[in-house]
């Protein structure tokens, strides 16, 4: 016990000592010894608030004619090469949402124009495209979906699409008006699509959304199809889906929830298949 905290407790008449002080960040600690080891002022004659001011050291962003003080304050994202940078990104882009501006390559766009210059420059990083239409389109959302389509020009994978359109009870045909067009504005890139997920309404006309691309499928491998909604309001009419019959890559076919009455073609030579009706 120190001279000081002695006198304290004989103060307080007890032996309870007050608490330690706070460590100090680094920074904190740092800034304290810049100010006394630049600033030995005298009382009489210069205050703290005079002080402080000139000593704490110039922000990170600021200009600087010292190279050791730029050299200092860059941050370490900024020391990775474009290819290791590209690979970051590109984990961090899986699966991202077309119509959400601030997430994925979207967002990591906006940041520099070094990283602008990757995502633009990276085809991998826009082949993973999940689609989530919460109302009808917009010019804003067809323009992001076309844009998405063209950046993913050349990725070697191709491209592989999620159309995910969530249950509701409210304004179902405008739902399924609005798949039916996300999918005709996704014709121009069929050849390139590598696989395809769908979650939609049952009343989805897929005979007609999907007969664009009818033979024009060559690279296509995987294709699911979820259907969800009351059977009653798909119609009773046989119903004919041939956008798969002449795709040669095509590996696995699942269904589930599709109307009985729909006949979806495909090659006869597939492995894999599993089709799961609605009752009748």
């Amino acid at each position: 016990m120190t001279t000081i905290q002695a006198s304290i407790a004989a103060v307080l008449h007890n032996d309870i000592l007050p608490p330690r002080p706070k460590r100090l960040s680094r920074l904190s600690l740092r800034i304290s010894h810049t100010i006394s080891r630049r600033h030995r002022v005298d009382s009489t004659s210069h205050t703290s608030s005079e002080i402080i001011p000139e000593a704490l050291p110039p922000p990170l962003n600021a200009a600087s004619s010292n190279p050791a003080l730029h050299h200092e304050a860059r941050a370490p994202i900024d020391s990775l090469t474009p290819e290791l940078l590209e690979k970051i990104l590109l984990l961090a882009s899986i699966d991202y949402s077309v119509f959400n501006s601030y997430q994925g390559p979207w967002a990591y766009s906006q940041v520099c124009r070094f990283w602008r210059l990757i995502c633009v420059s990276s085809p991998r990083m826009w082949s993973c495209i999940t689609i989530k239409p919460l109302y009808h389109l917009t010019s804003h959302t067809r323009g992001l979906l076309r844009r998405a389509l063209y950046l993913s020009v050349g990725a070697p994978a191709g491209l592989s699409i999620t159309l995910w359109c969530p249950r509701m009870t409210e304004c179902q045909f405008d739902k399924a008006a609005t798949v039916e067009e996300i999918l005709r504005l996704m014709w121009p890139a069929a050849d390139r699509w590598r696989s395809l997920r769908m979650y939609v309404p049952v009343q989805t006309r897929l005979s007609r959304c999907l007969r664009g691309v009818a033979g024009g499928v060559p690279i296509l491998e995987r294709v699911s199809i979820s259907m969800h909604g009351p059977k009653n309001v798909a119609g009773d009419g046989k119903v004919t889906i041939n956008a798969f019959q002449y795709a040669p890559s095509l590996t696995s076919l699942t269904l589930s929830g599709l109307h009985p009455h729909t006949e979806v073609l495909f090659p006869p030579d597939i492995p894999n298949y599993s089709d799961k009706r609605l009752p009748e």
